[in-house]
């Protein structure tokens, strides 16, 4: 809801590569159990709405590339929707108590502009992220971090194990899944190594 409030568009509106980005993003936060905001994902990228394009995308800063494209080409993806009815019982996710929406539920036709998140106001929350994250290699492959996911959920499925548990505090599974894919991809980068030390 944050990345859309930010960016001032709506959840259709935003670029299928932008969702698996901001995906990943969630996913290696968990493993090294950051609290994500929506500023420190934004950080890696910029946006230059065009006028004459109903969709919206964000550009990687350049040299700061964190993940690459989960696919090169999404062909007909334009012309495909979601339509989403609220029922009552699921109101207080879309809208708060004075009955605002929580994010933009419609189109708009003013999608942010931004070169660069200033860093000057963010907590040290916000700057651990950072620090973090830009040890890390640079155009991390959204796939195969989606994928890891993907395959130890089903894992999980199979052995049977509780939802509950799985994805609640005690997520050992997908934790070790990840940490391990993660642990891979830091090889190549020395100071990439020191995330996975402070957090073993």
């Amino acid at each position: 809801m944050g990345v859309l409030r930010a960016l001032n568009v709506a959840p259709t509106q935003v670029h299928p590569n932008i969702w698996a980005s901001f995906q990943a993003f969630l996913l290696l936060c968990d493993v090294m159990r950051l609290h994500p905001s929506p500023f420190s994902f934004l950080c890696y990228y910029t946006s230059h709405p065009a006028q004459l394009v109903s969709w919206h995308t964000l550009i990687g800063r350049s040299g700061s590339v964190l993940f690459n494209s989960f696919a090169v080409s999404y062909k007909r993806f334009k012309e495909r929707f979601v339509k989403v009815i609220i029922q009552p019982e699921a109101t207080s996710y879309f809208f708060d108590e004075a009955g605002r929406s929580r994010f933009p539920l419609y189109w708009t036709h003013q999608p942010r502009d931004f070169k660069e998140w200033s860093r000057s106001t963010w907590g040290a929350d916000e700057l651990e992220i950072l620090s973090l994250f830009d040890a890390l290699p640079r155009k991390l492959p959204t796939r195969m971090l989606i994928g890891a996911y993907t395959e130890s959920a089903r894992w999980a499925t199979f052995k049977g194990i509780s939802l509950l548990y799985y994805f609640g505090r005690s997520s050992l599974l997908f934790f070790n899944t990840c940490a391990c894919f993660v642990e891979i991809m830091v090889q190549e980068s020395p100071a990439g190594a020191n995330v996975l030390d402070a957090y073993r």
